[in-house]
Order: structure tokens, then sequence, then C-alpha cells
């Protein structure tokens, strides 16, 4: 017995020895070093009043990841998912099929190049290139706007008011139908914003104690519970009445005003401005926002396969893609 235990004491430290032979440490020069690409996000429709790109450089998948430098960026309300530090130093220019171009500026102030659509209109039917040069690389992309444009049908509103919090908060939902166009194929996307009136209560150790009435944007989160989608399309639905998810509005209870001193907010109960929009999209559109939207929220679950997240930026990454817009404001 005791030869059997000092065999397999032997053959265990061989074992783990032998393990251990199999670990070694690969000196940081010997890596592989991974490049960061460029990344253009730019959203073009003939309801904006102006064209915004706004370009960053990618992390390398190895090597050291800063902590910082991460922002959440909305371009021309298109949220982007933490991008990096934006690079100021290109040079950016957009044209059209009929070889007519333009370049586009940067604002340091918002971090993008802008170009307003006086100067360089954008029209439906059309198709559009976008260009940039920078030190680090050249990329391109062009895509086409749609030519025509869904109509808003009908709008529900129901609001609710939370009174076990204080100050009481109140959500509003938001539901609307359009009438798909018919004879083509179509995706969709859709958006709802509320300008309300908020009385804004200073916070304790504020210079100023005074009570502001300031008017606040609130922009919505679709919620899909009610089996609808945030980006569609018509698939087997031709010429058919489609509907928005479930559209989630409720205002925030801080905000930063008047020299930057923070207050309470709460809904003053007064008339507020919704504007609903239903936006007919091109496909690179809908397969990069949607794609982004299902990675979201698969976030975290181990068991679900990452979506790839496309892309038709040349020797980049990104989205460059276009829409063509229905807008509908009202008082509620």
């Amino acid at each position: 017995m005791k030869f059997l235990s000092l065999l397999y004491s032997v053959i265990l430290s061989a074992g783990l020895l032998s393990c251990d032979s199999l670990i070694s440490t690969v000196p940081e020069d010997k890596l592989p070093q991974g490049a960061g690409k460029l990344v253009l996000h730019s959203y073009i429709s003939p309801q904006d009043t102006l064209i915004l790109v706004k370009i960053t450089l990618s992390n390398p998948l190895l090597g050291i990841q800063p902590n910082s430098g991460y922002t959440y960026t909305v371009v021309g309300q298109d949220t982007i998912y933490q991008t990096n530090v934006p690079v100021a130093n290109a040079k950016v220019s957009i044209s059209n099929s009929k070889r007519q171009s333009a370049e586009l500026p940067y604002s340091k102030t918002q971090q993008v190049y802008l170009l307003s659509t006086k100067s360089f209109p954008i029209l439906a039917g059309e198709t559009y290139t976008i260009k940039a040069s920078a030190p680090m690389g050249n990329i391109e992309a062009a895509c086409t706007v749609p030519k025509d444009a869904a109509s808003i049908v009908k709008y529900k509103i129901d609001t609710l008011t939370d009174f076990r919090v204080n100050p009481a908060r109140i959500t509003f939902r938001i539901n609307f139908d359009w009438k798909d166009i018919p004879g083509q194929e179509n995706f969709y996307t859709m958006k709802a914003e509320i300008k309300a009136p908020m009385i804004l209560t200073p916070f304790p150790d504020n210079k100023s104690q005074t009570t502001l009435i300031r008017t606040i944007s609130y922009t919505s989160y679709w919620d899909e519970e009610n089996r609808q989608e945030q980006y569609q399309t018509d698939a087997s639905r031709d010429g058919q009445l489609l509907s928005t998810p479930n559209g989630i509005i409720t205002p925030g209870t801080e905000a930063v005003a008047e020299n930057n001193q923070r207050y309470y907010t709460r809904y003053a109960g007064k008339k507020s401005i919704i504007r609903l929009e239903i936006l007919n999209t091109d496909k690179n559109y809908f397969n990069y926002h949607r794609a982004v939207r299902i990675n979201n929220r698969q976030d975290g679950n181990p068991f679900v396969e990452p979506v790839p997240i496309p892309t038709n930026i040349k020797n980049g990454l990104g989205c460059f893609a276009a829409s063509n817009k229905s807008v509908l404001i009202f008082t509620f």
C-alpha cells in the first residue's frame, strides 16, 4: 500500500510538472499588435437641417484598454454606443451622383464635422458618398436616400402618475400607427420626443434658492412589450397598417441649469409639445441599428452568442445611412 501511495505521488508530481511546462510567458513585444480603425457615423435625411459626421478611432483587440475617453454620443438623434476619443484632424467631404461636393468643417464644441443642408441639400432618391482622410487612414461610404416617406395615421398617449415617490413622477406612454408604402421593400424605425415644462427646485447647497420653470426635452425608450419592434420591415405586410412598440418617456428628477446649479425637477402640469417621427430608412441603417440593439439586450448573458455588427464603411467601421422622415408635432 505504501508503494502504491508513493507511485501515485510520483505520477501526480510528474503530471503537475508537465502541465506547468505548458505555461510560458510571451514577451509583450512578441504579441501581435492590433491596430485601431477609423469609425464613422453619419445619418442623413431631407428633413434635417445639418449634415453631421462623427469620426473616432476604435480600440485594438490586443493591448491596453484606456479607462477614459469613452462617451455616449448622439448624432442626429441616433445613439452611438461607446465611441472613443474623436478624430479632429480628418478631411471630410460629401458628394452626390451629380459630382457636386462640399467639405465639412470640424466643430470643437460638438466634436463632429458638420455642414448646413442649405449649403449642400439632401434630396430624396439621391445617392451620397462620404470620404474622410486622416493620418490613421482613408475611409469612405455611400448610401441612397429612400424616395418616399410613410405617413403617421393615428396615435395614442397615456399618462401614469406615481405618487409613491416625492415629488410624484409622471410617465408618458406613446403608441402610433403608420401606413406602409406599398409595392417596395421598406425598413422602418420610430422616434418620439416631448418638450415638457418642468418646475426646478434648487438643491439646498445652491447659491440661488429661486424656483424656476424651464422646458426640458426628453426622448422615448421603446420597450417592445406589445410584440412590436423598434426596427421593422414590411415583409409579408406590404401596404398594411404598422404599429410602434410602447414608447416610454419619464421626465427626470434632477437637472442642471442656471450657471451649472443643480435642481430637483417635477412636471409642471402644463401643456407639452410632442414630436413623433416615422423613418423610412435604407437597409444600412436598419441592419446596423438592429444588430446594435440586439447585442445591447443580450449583454451579460453568457449563453447567447453576440450578433456581428455590420458596417458599410470601406476600410473602417461604423455606419453611413439615410432615411426619409414623416414628422407629426402637436400639443398635449
